[in-house]
C-alpha cells in the first residue's frame, strides 16, 4: 500500500511539472493581452475546433517539411498562444501584432478521430497562407482583427487586377453578428473561390470554404464546432501548479523514499 502511495505522489509531482511545461511551452514569447485592434475577449490557451466538411489535399507545409491531411468529418483545431509580429517569410498586410497558434489536423478512420500532425507557433498569416484562408497578401486565417473598416480595405487592396490575383471581393453584413467575405479570382489565373465568415465581435472564423479550381488542385470547407475549450491565464495556471508541486514535496518529502 505504501509503495502504491509513493508511486502516486511521484506521479502527482511529474504531472504538475508537465502541466507547467504544457502551459508555458510556446507561449512565453508572445503577448497574451490582445492588441487594441483585436477582441479583448480573446484568451490565450483557448482551443477552437473545426469540423471538416470537405477536403481535397494534402497541404504541403513546406516550412516544416510535412503535410497536413484530413478528410470529411475530420477535425482541425487551433490553440491561441498569444500575439506577436509576423515573420518576414509570411509577412502579410494584416496589422501587427497578429495571433499565433498551434494547429492540429485529425482524420476520421473507423469512427475515431486520429491525429495527423501538429504545427506549433504558427502565425495566423502563415496558417491563412497555407490553408488558403485568404488570398494574395491578405491572409486573415482563423482569427483576425475586429477593425472591420481596415480589414475590408486590406481585402479590397489585395485584389490585384493587373497582376496574378485579378478578381472580385464582396462583403455581406446582413447578419449583424457576422461578416462574410467572398473572393472570386479570374479563372485564367487559378480560379480561386474563397468564402470566409467571421464573428464580428470576436474576429474568430465561423465558416470557410476555399477552393482552387485550376486542375481541381485544392479545396477545404470547415465549420466551427460548438463548445470550444475556454482559455486560461498562463501565469495563474503555472503559479498554482508550482505551488501544488511544492506543497506535495514539503508534506511528503519524509515519506517518499521510506519503504517501511
Amino acid at each position: 500500500m505504501k509503495q502504491i502511495k509513493k508511486i502516486g505522489i511521484i506521479f502527482s509531482i511529474l504531472l504538475g511539472i508537465g502541466f507547467i511545461f504544457q502551459a508555458t511551452n510556446g507561449i512565453s514569447a508572445f503577448t497574451t493581452t490582445p492588441p487594441d485592434h483585436y477582441s479583448s475577449s480573446l484568451t490565450a490557451g483557448t482551443t477552437y475546433n473545426y469540423q471538416v466538411i470537405e477536403f481535397n489535399g494534402p497541404v504541403n507545409w513546406w516550412t516544416e517539411g510535412k503535410y497536413l491531411d484530413t478528410n470529411q468529418n475530420g477535425e482541425i483545431s487551433i490553440i491561441l498562444l498569444g500575439f506577436a509580429d509576423q515573420s518576414a517569410v509570411f509577412w502579410a498586410s494584416n496589422l501587427n501584432p497578429v495571433p499565433f497558434c498551434n494547429i492540429t489536423s485529425k482524420y476520421l478512420e473507423g469512427g475515431v478521430l486520429k491525429k495527423n500532425v501538429t504545427f506549433v507557433n504558427k502565425s495566423t498569416t502563415e496558417i491563412g497562407s497555407m490553408l488558403v484562408l485568404g488570398y494574395n497578401d491578405y491572409n486573415p486565417g482563423f482569427i483576425t482583427s475586429i477593425n472591420w473598416t481596415y480589414e475590408k480595405l486590406l481585402a479590397i487592396n489585395s485584389v490585384d487586377p493587373t497582376g496574378w490575383v485579378p478578381g472580385t471581393v464582396t462583403f455581406d453584413e446582413s447578419n449583424q453578428a457576422q461578416i462574410k467575405l467572398v473572393f472570386k479570382q479570374d479563372p485564367a489565373f487559378g480560379n480561386q473561390n474563397t468564402t470566409l465568415i467571421y464573428n464580428k465581435d470576436t474576429g474568430v472564423l465561423i465558416y470557410a470554404k476555399t477552393e482552387i479550381l485550376f486542375f481541381n488542385l485544392y479545396s477545404l470547407e470547415i465549420q466551427l464546432k460548438e463548445g470550444n475549450i475556454p482559455g486560461y491565464s498562463i501565469e495563474i495556471f503555472g503559479l498554482l501548479s508550482i505551488i501544488a508541486v511544492i506543497a506535495i514535496v514539503l508534506v511528503k518529502k519524509k515519506n517518499i523514499f521510506n519503504t517501511k
